[in-house]
């Protein structure tokens, strides 16, 4: 079997496992945390980074840090996983989905500042939705499958709206737009390290913060808020979102490899290329430098070539089912033209994309695939 997406351990990770247990500081007390967070800190150029235990969890403090309240909307793109969708919902507010480009699958900006002028309206400081009256506090922008959203742009529109932005970078770290680090182009930003991730630490997720003072803020959340000092006084609802130290062992060890495994993704990325030019690969805005953390193309006859995938010994996958389609959120408003995502949905296929595989699988799965488009 060939897998989808594997994670490869070839640095520090036994050695910063074992130093970890030596030492007895295997909980979120421990000094590895602090020195993983300042890692990410000094190599993405944020003010704060603080890593949690998951990167829903770094969702649902960053929307919490934006003070997204009940009965508010976020706007959140709809094609994605659906823990973009899931974090707005612990905070009580409710998902809007932005309309998908079809060729970058990212959020279309153009859409969602077209239905901000005609459903919306700005009131003294913060955005509004005329018809259901209620405020519309952030936008949660996910770069999907570690390709770049048009970041900047967005940031204008949030900007003039006094939207409260935040990146869903969770696939997309070590990718750059406009030479700016997925996951700091916005207020907030968030990572995930996940097991099928580029890098992990089988679970967690980092959160970036441009204001020092609302990192400190999100770290004192994540460790159910509890006040300084030796009494159990707490000055709000926190939760137990802290990364453990065994967990930050194996990150630390995945980060100092970082740059090495994109440029190996990268190559992985130009090789299925080469295998497969008839394919309609997802297409990648200008100034982008993706991770290519999920390889992906539109196929005709998707559920045929799947099942005969499977068959072949190659664990492919679908693409994410919308957002606004899912159980909890068919009733939620949408911004722009849904059967856009639902087109990408019916057409995209995700092919092995492990940081660890070999040439000569990419060449067997490139074989198999354009031997089934051309039969």
């Amino acid at each position: 079997m060939i897998p989808l997406s594997e994670p490869l351990f070839q640095g520090n990770e036994w050695k910063y496992l074992q130093d970890c247990l030596d030492s007895g500081w295997i909980s979120a007390a421990g000094p590895l945390t602090a020195k993983l967070e300042q890692a990410f800190s000094q190599h993405f150029l944020a003010p704060d980074a603080v890593a949690v235990s998951s990167g829903t969890a770094a969702l649902h403090l960053v929307l919490k840090a934006a003070e997204v309240q009940a009965g508010d909307l976020v706007l959140v793109s709809d094609y994605s996983f659906i823990a973009s969708a899931n974090a707005i919902r612990y905070c009580g507010a409710d998902p809007i989905f932005m309309e998908t480009d079809p060729e970058t699958w990212q959020a279309n900006a153009v859409a969602v500042a077209e239905w901000l002028t005609q459903h919306c309206e700005k009131r003294k400081d913060a955005c509004f939705h005329v018809d259901s009256g209620k405020r519309i506090q952030a936008l949660v922008l996910v770069h999907a499958y570690g390709q770049l959203a048009d970041a900047f742009r967005f940031e204008e529109i949030t900007q003039a709206w006094g939207i409260r932005m935040i990146e869903d970078a969770a696939g997309a770290i070590g990718s750059l737009l406009q030479g700016k680090p997925a996951g700091t182009i916005a207020e907030f930003g968030c990572i995930s390290l996940n097991g099928n991730k580029l890098i992990t630490s089988g679970g967690g997720g980092i959160v970036f913060c441009q204001n020092a003072e609302i990192g400190t803020y999100i770290r004192h959340l994540s460790r159910q808020a509890k006040e300084e000092g030796l009494e159990y006084q707490h000055d709000e609802l926190g939760y137990n979102y802290r990364l453990p130290d065994l967990m930050a062992a194996i990150a630390l060890a995945q980060f100092e490899v970082l740059n090495d495994y994109v440029a190996r993704k990268q190559f992985i990325y130009q090789q299925y290329q080469q295998a497969l030019p008839e394919a309609n690969w997802q297409k990648l805005i200008p100034n982008s430098v993706p991770n290519h953390w999920m390889i992906a193309f539109h196929a005709n006859r998707k559920e045929a070539l799947l099942k005969y995938l499977i068959e072949q010994g190659i664990q492919a996958r679908a693409g994410w089912y919308p957002l606004h389609l899912q159980k909890p959120y068919q009733h939620c408003l949408f911004a722009g033209n849904p059967q856009h995502t639902i087109d990408i949905y019916n057409q995209v296929i995700c092919l092995p994309s492990s940081v660890g595989l070999k040439e000569s699988e990419v060449e067997t799965v490139g074989k198999i695939v354009h031997d089934f488009l051309n039969r």
